[in-house]
C-alpha cells in the first residue's frame, strides 16, 4: 500500500519499491517517503546513516529517531561526498518541521547546510536536531539557514558546532515571530 498521511523510511531493511505506509513496508531512503507523502502529512525515518540529500517540495514534517552518534539508534543524515545540503526547503514551501535527527558534513558545494530553507519558508520548526561540519566557506549556509521574508519560526534544542560560516542564520526580507529556546 503506498504511503500517504504517515510515510516510513528505514536505510537498513527498507526499499524504495515498497509502499512505505508500514515500518516492515518502509521505503530505503528519506527522499522516496517525503516523495510519496502528501502535503500535511508525516515522514517517520527509522534509526540508520542516510548518505543522501532531501529536497522538501511541500508542508510535512520529518521525524528521526534520534540525534546522536549511534546508527543503530539515532538518525543520520551524512554528506560525506556529496553537494549541496542535508535538508533543502524549496521556496515559498510552509508548515515544515525538522525533529530528532542529525546532519552532518554536507560542506562541498554551495548552498551547504545541514538544514537550508531557501526562501519564504513561513512556519518552520527546526527541534531537536544537531548539525555538525555542514557548510562552505564563503557561501551561504552553515548549520541551519533560513532566507527571509519570514514568519513564524521556531527553533527549539537545536545543536550547531563545527559549521562553516554560521550556526544558526535568518537573513534577508522581513522576519516576524522567530523564537529560539
Amino acid at each position: 500500500v503506498e504511503c500517504t498521511t504517515t510515510c516510513y523510511a528505514d536505510v537498513v531493511n527498507g526499499n524504495d519499491a515498497n509502499g512505505g505506509a508500514s515500518t516492515v513496508d518502509a521505503k530505503k531512503t528519506i527522499q522516496a517517503a517525503v516523495n510519496a507523502v502528501n502535503s500535511g502529512g508525516q515522514v517517520i525515518v527509522a534509526p540508520g546513516t542516510y548518505p543522501e540529500n532531501v529536497t522538501v517540495p511541500k508542508s510535512l514534517t520529518l521525524t528521526g529517531d534520534g540525534e546522536g552518534t549511534n546508527p543503530a539508534a539515532d538518525t543520520i543524515l551524512e554528506g560525506m561526498g556529496r553537494n549541496g545540503s542535508g535538508i533543502y526547503i524549496n521556496d515559498n514551501i510552509i508548515d515544515v518541521t525538522v525533529e530528532h535527527l542529525r546532519v552532518q558534513n554536507y560542506n562541498t558545494a554551495s548552498p551547504a547546510a545541514g538544514v537550508y530553507a531557501n526562501l519564504s519558508n513561513h512556519g518552520l520548526t527546526v527541534q531537536h536536531v544537531t548539525t555538525v561540519n555542514n557548510g562552505l566557506a564563503g557561501a551561504n549556509g552553515g548549520g541551519v539557514y533560513m532566507n527571509g521574508p519570514v514568519d513564524d519560526v521556531l527553533i527549539d534544542h537545536v545543536t550547531a558546532h563545527s559549521n562553516r560560516n554560521r550556526g544558526i542564520v535568518i537573513w534577508n526580507g522581513f522576519k516576524t515571530n522567530i523564537t529560539i529556546t
